[in-house]
């Protein structure tokens, strides 16, 4: 069963409306809870029939929820195309983005536990796995209800400021010599962007990450992701790391389900 979600950002800076799908497995009943969160670009319904990665989570009889973020899908700002505020108004689009849709994860997380007692983890890819890292992270002080009980991110990044500045989309699109030119230097880019990195202690216990990172990967870099994943002391039996690049993981994901398995092994220790 599929259904949509809705509800009005809490952020005032965004200030629109949140879309989410949910696919639900039939027959199961108070199931556990995956919420996805896309890469920057790319459009469920535009990828439907060739990237359908919750075929191996509903396999499992686990709920998926997937929001679009900020800027993309149906929140796609009139005259601009999916995510373009967050590449044109760097750093300040990245801080918008980020504090937008950590709010927005704490909303779909409480319609989780309101609607069920399973566990409830967050991830997604690229982007979508940079948001649910800031909810492993950031807000420390939220109650327990709101804090995800696993998580799962696909092509992840422990820096913004690796993948808006130095990875290989960033220099294609020529970020640093564009806001040169508007008189940002990179020391004050950097200065905003690093607002946003991650503490070395997560509350989440190691052993509840599964991560999914490239070596091939200079989107996400995959060395920045390997950093990452050693400050956190992710278990290396939690770490698939695939010789694919930043795209090819999550194609791979579509037939090689075994961090599903991984993070299905850890949800029913959990319930």
């Amino acid at each position: 069963m599929d259904y949509w979600l809705r509800f009005s950002s809490r952020s005032a800076r965004v200030n629109d409306e949140v879309n989410a799908r949910v696919h639900e497995s039939a027959g199961v009943a108070n199931p556990s809870t995956v919420i996805l969160g896309p890469g920057i670009f790319v459009e469920f319904d535009h990828c439907w029939k060739t990237a359908n990665d919750t075929d191996g989570l509903r396999s499992l009889g686990i709920r998926v929820v997937r929001p679009e973020a900020p800027w993309q899908g149906r929140r796609m700002p009139c005259g601009r195309y999916g995510g373009e505020p967050f590449i044109a108004t760097v750093p300040c689009g990245a801080l918008d983005l980020f504090t937008a849709a950590v709010q927005e994860l704490a909303v779909l997380m409480d319609w989780c536990r309101s609607t069920g007692t399973g566990p409830v983890r967050i991830g997604g890819q690229s982007l979508g796995a940079m948001t649910a890292q800031f909810v492993a992270d950031k807000p420390r002080r939220w109650p327990n209800r709101l804090q995800p009980d696993a998580m799962l991110p696909s092509t992840p990044c422990g820096r913004v400021e690796e993948v808006a500045v130095h990875g290989s989309l960033a220099r294609v699109w020529g970020i640093a010599d564009s806001m040169a030119a508007r008189s940002w230097t990179l020391d004050t880019i950097l200065s905003f962007l690093r607002l946003l990195d991650l503490e070395d202690d997560p509350k989440m216990p190691p052993d509840r990450f599964v991560a999914v990172p490239g070596t091939h990967d200079d989107i996400t870099p995959f060395t920045d992701a390997l950093e990452l994943a050693d400050r956190w002391r992710v278990p290396h039996e939690n770490r698939f790391i695939w010789r694919r690049g930043h795209f090819s993981v999550p194609t791979a994901l579509l037939r090689n389900h075994a961090p599903f398995v991984r993070f299905g092994e850890i949800l029913n220790r959990l319930a």
